[in-house]
């Protein structure tokens, strides 16, 4: 493999790396308890619920209100989502890392050999 080959690796497990380091960020702030009342409790789960009755009350049948409340609930998902596509991201990087520095391992043994 070429020195290209190595930098090319060296980058993915910077990468990695950079994914695991939001992921352990993520983790400690959801760990603060002011977090975990605002976000956690508050928003994605207090909010989603308050937001589904209210779609569902008569006095909230106008399009308007009803596309506003659909929003809403759509932008607790996308929060949801992309907190859960941090840690999917950290659970695929610490595993491609692992392999990534083997490879590099290996690539910098055969260099040294020859």
């Amino acid at each position: 493999m070429s020195q290209a080959d190595i930098q090319e690796i060296e980058l993915d497990i910077e990468q990695a790396k950079a994914l695991i380091e939001k992921d352990d960020a993520l983790t400690r702030l959801s760990q603060n308890p002011d977090f975990q009342k605002v976000i956690q409790e508050g928003y994605l789960k207090g909010e989603a619920v308050r937001l589904v009755h209210l779609k569902a009350d008569p006095n909230m049948q106008q399009p308007d209100m009803q596309s506003d409340i659909a929003n809403q609930i759509t932008g607790i998902g996308c929060l949801f989502n992309y907190l859960k596509v941090i840690e999917m991201q950290a659970q695929h990087a610490r595993f491609a890392m692992d392999e990534h520095q083997q490879t590099l391992n290996e690539l910098m043994m055969e260099e040294g050999a020859e």
